[in-house]
């Protein structure tokens, strides 16, 4: 999945590690701890209000251009790798997120989820970088 941002690169960045930016796009509960190792954990609930979390460390950073966790969910049902690559393209920031699973045999409705999550939090951080475009815009998968 990507997304086009009328931002500066850093800008996105922030607004995805800083707590205090990302509060005002990211509807849920998140802490990453951003260093390689750092501790990730993230909170929701789904549709039926129940609660679900992730958690996991982060593989690679590096400062604005990339991040990357391995996470599993509540149940330890396996590993996901998780990227965000951002790349400026003028006055544009491309911000890409890839989810891969790390085992063989891993569920692709797991992966259909986080998919879904990203799909709709990449919406968000467009929506509030860009001060009230529609979300979903310019989402490709």
């Amino acid at each position: 999945m990507s997304v086009n941002i009328k931002a500066p690169i850093m800008k996105v960045w922030e607004a995805f590690v800083r707590p205090a930016e990302r509060s005002r796009w990211w509807p849920e509960v998140m802490q990453i701890e951003l260093r390689k190792g750092g501790l990730f954990f993230h909170s929701f609930y789904d549709d039926e209000g129940v609660e679900h979390y992730s958690y996991g460390h982060v593989m690679e950073i590096e400062e604005p251009f990339h991040l990357s966790f391995v996470i599993s969910d509540e149940h330890g049902s396996g590993w996901i790798n998780l990227t965000l690559s951002l790349e400026a393209q003028g006055n544009l920031t491309n911000l890409e997120v890839s989810c891969t699973s790390t085992e063989v045999g891993y569920s692709e409705d797991l992966i259909e989820r986080y998919r879904e999550v990203w799909e709709s939090l990449l919406a968000a951080l467009k929506e509030y970088l860009e001060g009230g475009e529609s979300p979903g815009n310019n989402i490709e998968q």
